[in-house]
């Protein structure tokens, strides 16, 4: 199964399980499914296929066991549910994303302009970090390890993933890249 394959795989259970979280009212996000799909593809693109696997037969595993993540993932970033992991990688992966989201406001404005804030400001919990962290609760410690193992090298490469998955995401948009997509987000 190539990368493509592997991270449909995952879009597809993560699919299954973001339509069977139980929200109050209408849920307008619930009904455009194509952008779901299209944003969490944007995300895995810039994992390895080590974590890609670790993390399908995660998911997998837990859909059967009747544990929807999403709707974990979702009273957390609400703070209706305690914490649901404390492995202290949470942290050091929340910290190395939150410092590439804030390069990726930093040297593209335009294309960031109605991105999450990265950290909280206060009046909501929907900021980068919060939303980030309360996925990264959901992630097994497999997962958790097998993911800060590929940051820790994509780093010390120089490598930015928010950059890998912004310009994975412009591309496919029909930009050539991230400097043509914020010259013509401006």
């Amino acid at each position: 199964m190539g990368l493509d394959e592997l991270i449909g795989e995952v879009v597809a259970v993560e699919k299954e399980m973001f339509l069977a979280v139980n929200t109050e009212g209408d849920c307008a996000c619930q009904d455009d499914l194509k952008s779901f799909a299209f944003h969490r593809k944007v995300q895995f693109v810039s994992w390895d296929e080590t974590t890609l696997r670790l993390y399908l037969a995660h998911i997998r595993d837990a859909w059967q066991q009747g544990v929807n993540l999403m709707t974990i993932k979702y009273a957390r970033m609400e703070d209706q549910i305690p914490p649901y992991s404390a492995n202290p990688l949470i942290d050091t992966l929340a910290g190395r994303m939150v410092r590439w989201q804030r390069e990726m406001h930093e040297k593209y404005p335009a294309i960031m302009a109605k991105a999450r804030p990265v950290e909280d400001d206060g009046s909501e919990y929907r900021s980068f970090r919060r939303y980030l962290s309360s996925e990264l609760e959901t992630y097994s410690d497999a997962v958790l390890a097998s993911l800060n193992a590929h940051q820790t090298i994509c780093e010390a490469q120089g490598q930015n993933l928010s950059m890998v998955s912004y310009a994975y995401m412009v591309k496919t948009l029909g930009y050539d890249d991230l400097d043509h997509a914020e010259q013509a987000s401006k």
